[in-house]
């Protein structure tokens, strides 16, 4: 995915990763990600922990203003 959002940034659209790996997200050098440390396929949390989803979700916001 950090191939894919180097792309669109070069058409002017602002992108970040939500990265689960950051060995994987460090050899691709996304123009921004977030590291959270949850398994692979939650990169947003548990399930139904809405409190931890918009948390994540806000930093990635945050992160996309930059």
């Amino acid at each position: 995915m950090g191939l894919v959002a180097r792309a669109i940034e070069t058409r002017g659209i602002p992108t970040v990763l939500v990265s689960t790996g950051r060995d994987l997200t460090q050899q691709v050098l996304p123009p921004r990600s977030v590291f959270v440390n949850f398994p692979m396929g939650n990169p947003f949390g548990k399930p139904g922990d809405a409190a931890m989803q918009r948390r994540v979700l806000c930093d990635a916001l945050r992160l996309a203003e930059t």
